[in-house]
C-alpha cells in the first residue's frame, strides 16, 4: 500500500482535533453527572476506541460502563442502570446483550451506558472484560502510537468488505478484535499478509505468556484469537465461515492491486435492470417478532440455512437476508424454479441379492431395470415447483422458537415489491451482482 493512498483514506477516516476535544468532552460530562447518580455502590468508567483514541470519523458511540460489585444481583443491576439512565438522559432506548443496557442520545452523540460488574478473573456477566480490553490495549499504543493509523485503516477497510461488526447481522470483526490483529501484525499490510493464508482453526495469540491450549468449544470456529485478558475466550467466534472466505479473497485482491474502493466502495450501478429470473423471497415479516436485532437475525439465519437445504436440487446460487427491522425477506437465486417429474431411482448392486431382490419387490419387477451393475427404477416426485416444496416443508421445519411457519408468506412477484422499496432494490442490487463490493 503506497503512502498516497494510505494518507487518502486516513484524511478521511482520522479525527480531527476538534472532534476528539468534543468526544472527550461529552464522555467527562456523561461521567461526571453518573457519578453524581451512582453514589458509593459502584464507579463509573469510559471504554472502548473512545478512550483508545481508535474510533472513525463520525462513527463515535460513547460507551461508558458503571461497574458494580459482584454480589449485586443481576435485576438489581438492571434496575440501577435504568434509574440512572432515566434521571442522566431523561428518555432512552433499552437494547440488549447478554442483559439490558442503555442507549441515549446526548449534545448529537450516542451514548451506551452498560451495566457490568467486576472483572476479577472469571465473568459474571459477558461485558465485564471490557475495561481491562481497554486497558491492555492502551498500553500496546503507548509502546508504538503508530499502531492507532493502522488500527483505523483496519476498521475501514473491514466496513468496505462488509465484515465490520460481530453481531449476528454481520458476523465480523469487532473493533476489539481489529485492534488485536494490528497488535499481532503490527500493520495492516502485516494482517491482511496473514490473513490470505488462514485455514480453518488457525489459533493466533499475544504474548509469549498467553496460553495456548484449544478449547472443546473452538472447535467448530473457522479462526480463533484467544484473548489476551481472558484465555478462555475466542475474540473471533462471531466470524462465520463465509466472511473467513470473504477475508482470504479481499487480502489478497488488495494486496495485488490496493485501491481506495476496497475502504469507500462504490454503490452498483442504478441503471440496470435487477434480473428477478428464478428468485424466489420468503417472507417472514408478520411471522418473527423483530425486537432485537442480534436475536432474530439469528433466527432468520437458521431459517434460512434449513431452507436453503430444501432447495439443494433446485441450485442455489445465491441466498441473503434482508431485514430494516420492520420487514424480514429472505432470498433464493435458484439455477431453476421446476424439477423434473421422472427422477430416476438409484437402488442396491445386484452382488448384493438380498437389498436387490428386496429393491425390486418393494418397485416392481417391471418398474426395474439394471444399469452399471446396480438396480434402479424411475419414480415421480409428488411435487417439482420450488414454491411448492417450500410451502410444504414448513410443516414439518422447525425454523426456531420465534417464527410462526403458519405466517410465512411466500412471495411471486418479487418485481412489485421492489418497486416499492427503494432499501430492498439497493440490497437485491448487491446480492445479484457477481461483483464483490470493491469491484464496483
Amino acid at each position: 500500500m503506497n503512502e498516497e493512498l494510505k494518507n487518502e483514506v486516513l484524511e478521511k477516516i482520522k479525527p480531527k482535533k476538534e472532534e476528539k476535544e468534543q468526544v472527550t468532552e461529552v464522555a467527562k460530562e456523561i461521567v461526571s453527572l453518573v457519578e453524581r447518580e451512582i453514589g458509593t455502590i459502584g464507579k463509573c468508567t469510559v471504554v472502548g476506541s473512545i478512550v483508545k483514541g481508535t474510533f472513525l470519523s463520525n462513527d463515535r458511540d460513547v460507551d461508558i460502563f458503571v461497574i458494580f460489585k459482584n454480589e449485586m444481583s443481576t435485576d438489581k443491576l438492571r434496575n440501577e442502570v435504568q434509574n440512572i439512565g432515566k434521571r442522566v438522559f431523561g428518555s432512552f432506548e433499552e437494547k440488549y446483550a447478554q442483559h439490558p443496557y442503555i442507549h441515549a442520545h446526548y449534545r448529537g452523540m450516542e451514548i451506551d451506558l452498560v451495566p457490568a460488574f467486576e472483572f476479577k478473573g472469571r465473568i459474571k456477566s459477558s461485558v465485564d472484560r471490557t475495561p481491562e480490553h481497554t486497558q491492555f490495549v492502551l498500553r500496546r499504543i503507548r509502546e508504538n502510537e503508530g499502531l492507532k493509523n493502522e488500527i483505523l485503516l483496519l476498521k475501514q477497510f473491514a466496513k468496505g468488505i462488509n465484515l465490520y461488526g460481530a453481531e449476528s447481522k454481520v458476523q465480523g470483526f469487532s473493533g476489539y478484535l481489529c485492534e488485536l490483529f494490528i497488535i499481532r501484525y503490527q500493520s495492516l499490510e502485516g494482517f491482511l499478509e496473514a490473513a490470505k493464508t488462514f485455514e480453518k482453526g488457525t489459533m493466533l495469540t499475544i504474548g509469549e505468556g498467553a496460553k495456548k491450549k484449544k478449547r472443546k468449544e473452538w472447535d467448530q470456529s473457522p479462526l480463533i484469537f484467544v484473548d489476551p485478558v481472558d484465555s478462555r475466550r475466542n475474540v473471533a467466534s462471531s466470524l462465520s465461515e463465509e466472511n473467513i472466505e470473504l477475508l482470504k479473497e479481499a487480502a489478497s485482491a488488495f494486496l495485488k492491486d490496493p485501491k481506495i474502493t476496497f475502504f469507500f466502495p462504490n454503490e452498483p450501478p442504478v441503471y440496470k435492470k435487477i434480473n428477478t429470473e428464478n428468485l424466489i423471497a420468503i417472507d417472514l415479516s408478520n411471522a418473527i417478532k423483530l425486537r432485537i436485532e442480534d436475536i432474530y437475525f439469528s433466527q432468520l439465519r437458521r431459517a434460512m440455512n434449513l431452507i436453503k437445504k430444501q432447495l439443494e436440487e433446485f441450485g442455489v446460487e445465491k441466498s441473503g437476508i434482508f431485514c430494516n427491522g420492520k420487514r424480514a425477506l429472505i432470498f433464493f437465486k435458484l439455477n431453476k424454479m421446476e424439477l423434473q417429474r421422472k427422477i430416476e431411482h438409484e437402488g442396491p448392486p445386484i452382488s448384493m441379492k438380498a437389498h436387490a431382490k428386496k429393491f425390486i419387490e418393494k418397485w416392481g419387477k417391471e418398474r426395474c431395470y439394471t444399469k452399471n451393475m446396480r438396480v434402479y427404477t424411475v419414480v415421480e416426485r409428488e411435487d417439482t415447483r420450488a414454491k411448492r416444496i417450500i410451502e410444504k416443508s414448513f410443516e414439518f421445519l422447525k425454523l426456531g422458537k420465534g417464527i410462526n411457519n403458519k405466517k410465512i408468506e411466500i412471495l411471486e412477484d418479487i418485481d412489485l415489491n421492489i418497486k416499492q422499496d427503494p432499501e430492498l432494490k439497493k440490497f437485491l442490487r448487491k446480492l445479484l451482482s457477481n461483483k464483490r463490493s470493491w469491484e464496483f
